[in-house]
């Protein structure tokens, strides 16, 4: 009878221990948090309101693949490439001036040791045994439109937030033709959304036409968030599709790509507790998802894995004038009060890249 009531002891002890850890990652669902109860989130910026800039019905062109995205640079790449840091108050970001590509992020609020708390967690990294990057740029036929291979200039090496809203971050390029790019991050205080744009000073004799895209390309982590009491969570890929969130996991890249036009919402890579979101606004985009190996094998150990968006109508910018076209991306937290003030600013059923499994 004691042997039995020692293991109904146990048992007992077993499950109100997974009930409280179950009770843990449920109470991260926060009430609705409307505008006027926190600060405002910089808003979507929407294609059509942009100045100086018209639309033609093109297709949209190819994207970069990520096949190079871990290449190892040559001796003049590695002098020419620099890392610039900027410092928030909720984060610190590591942009690689080839390609302007966010390729690691730490979350200050967020350790990833408990007894270092100068050490956030690195939601992406580029590291040898992990890589988990942003990735964005400006594509056409022509190859007068600076992507994520791109060798941008720079002034300085070293931001920080200090006391101020916002910390601009600007990188210059200038194809052979005499167009000017320059491509701003804007990183701004008590948010996790980096606003991207891109500014074309038009001063060759021909209209500028270009497609803008951005994607996350990753390999599958080494860790997928299970512990004592927690199944492993979801780990891949997700986007927005008419009101549902569609899941799109590392297998589902490899047997077929996605290829899909839709209007607006998101698209995403989970992972636990954390996500990346690229919120590209208003307009119809292609959807699509990539699988390489970088080192030419056929070993899915080596993969990354890309899910992003592309504009499908072309911006173009008439000669001796100026436009701008841009995006945002979310990194950070599941925060449900975040990312119900990124829905209250026209961004449809962000919230729902919050997995609560099982």
């Amino acid at each position: 009878m004691d042997i039995q009531r020692n293991l109904l002891t146990i048992s007992l002890l077993a499950i109100s221990a997974i009930l409280y850890f179950k009770w843990i990652d449920y109470s991260a669902l926060e009430p609705v948090v409307t505008q006027s109860e926190t600060q405002t989130v910089t808003s979507v910026p929407s294609v059509e309101s942009q100045t100086n800039i018209n639309y033609s019905t093109a297709q949209e062109t190819n994207v970069p693949r990520i096949a190079q995205v871990i290449d190892i640079p040559n001796a003049t790449e590695a002098q020419e490439s620099k890392l610039i840091t900027v410092t928030t108050d909720l984060v610190v970001a590591t942009i690689n001036t080839k390609g302007g590509v966010i390729e690691r992020l730490e979350l200050r609020e967020h350790l990833a040791e408990i007894d270092n708390p100068n050490l956030g967690f690195a939601l992406l990294k580029k590291e040898s045994n992990e890589t988990y990057i942003a990735e964005d740029g400006l594509t056409n036929s022509s190859k007068d439109a600076p992507n994520h291979f791109t060798q941008y200039e720079y002034s300085q090496t070293t931001y920080d937030i200090g006391s101020d809203n916002s910390v601009l971050v600007e990188l210059t390029w200038t194809a052979d033709n005499g167009i000017t790019f320059v491509k701003s991050l804007t990183f701004t205080r008590d948010s996790y959304v980096v606003d991207i744009n891109y500014r074309i000073n038009n001063k060759s004799s021909s209209t500028w036409n270009g497609y803008l895209y951005g994607h996350f390309t990753r390999s599958i982590p080494e860790n997928s968030g299970g512990g004592f009491g927690r199944l492993p969570s979801y780990t891949g890929g997700v986007y927005h599709f008419e009101g549902n969130r569609k899941k799109v996991d590392f297998d589902d890249m490899v047997e077929e790509d996605l290829n899909l036009n839709i209007e607006g919402g998101w698209v995403a890579m989970l992972q636990h507790y954390f996500v990346g979101a690229w919120i590209p606004g208003k307009g119809t985009y292609k959807y699509y998802t990539d699988v390489v190996d970088p080192h030419g094998q056929k070993n899915s150990d080596d993969y990354l894995y890309s899910i992003g968006f592309n504009t499908t109508e072309a911006t173009s910018v008439f000669p001796g004038e100026s436009g701008n076209v841009g995006t945002q991306v979310y990194l950070g937290p599941k925060e449900q009060s975040r990312l119900k003030v990124l829905e209250g600013d026209g961004i449809e059923d962000i919230a729902l890249t919050v997995d609560y499994g099982f």
